[in-house]
């Protein structure tokens, strides 16, 4: 059987008191994954995965990691299967682990899935990111000939990692621009406001190295398939 990671205890189940207390909040349902571990208090979680890199959580996020024979399997966030309502994240994990040896099957066993989810997929080549098919939950990350960091927002990846504002011309005039602020700051493309920031958007996918290095950036055949059509 698969050594089972399951942070569901940590779900915000529906509770009939009010929870007032304001670090709950801090970065709330958000994830980083880097070199360090994040956890800046007591409604945080961290877990050790492969290749020296630390995933750390936020307790309302749902949260899984399986391991079996040199393979880890994560799954954050809410997931759905429309075909077995029944099923919960950890169901879906354990179905998906049957097709996790190979990047691409593990890609087309997912394509039923709906929901706001991100998989993370760890083997002896390397470390694997994707998100939902329609990028509902996002993923920033960055990057050095050093060390890598991805999470849900980039001020996580701010808080510890050094970035510097864009300073591009163009980039900030698109930002100040009355339409930018009129049309509720619709953000188009991969850069971001923070330097060396990119977004992951749904039709990529990018690679941890085993040595830590710079993500090469992949096309998601079956994405761009759907796209075409």
């Amino acid at each position: 059987m698969p050594n089972t990671t399951n942070y569901s205890k940590f779900m915000n189940h529906t509770k009939p008191e009010i929870d007032f207390d304001l670090e709950r909040l801090l970065f709330r349902r958000q994830f980083l994954l880097g070199p360090k571990s994040f956890t800046p208090n007591q409604y945080w979680s961290s877990l050790q995965l492969l290749h020296g890199l630390h995933l750390s959580v936020h307790n309302d996020l749902p949260f899984i990691s399986t391991s079996q024979q040199g393979v880890t399997l994560t799954l954050m966030g809410c997931a759905i299967d429309p075909y077995r309502p029944q099923h919960n994240e950890t169901d879906i994990l354990q179905s998906l682990f049957i097709n996790a040896l190979e990047l691409n099957t593990l890609i087309d066993s997912t394509q039923h899935l709906v929901g706001r989810w991100v998989i993370i997929l760890q083997n002896a080549r390397g470390t694997y990111l994707f998100t939902d098919p329609c990028g509902f939950r996002q993923v920033f990350y960055c990057s050095d000939d050093k060390q890598i960091w991805c999470a849900s927002q980039p001020e996580l990846i701010k808080v510890s990692k050094q970035l510097r504002l864009n300073r591009n011309n163009e980039l900030m005039n698109f930002l100040l621009h009355p339409v930018h602020i009129k049309e509720e700051s619709g953000w188009v493309g991969q850069r971001h406001y923070m330097k060396i920031v990119f977004i992951c958007c749904q039709i990529i996918i990018w690679i941890l190295s085993v040595l830590n290095k710079i993500a090469s950036i992949l096309v998601n055949p079956y994405f761009i398939k759907k796209l075409l059509r």
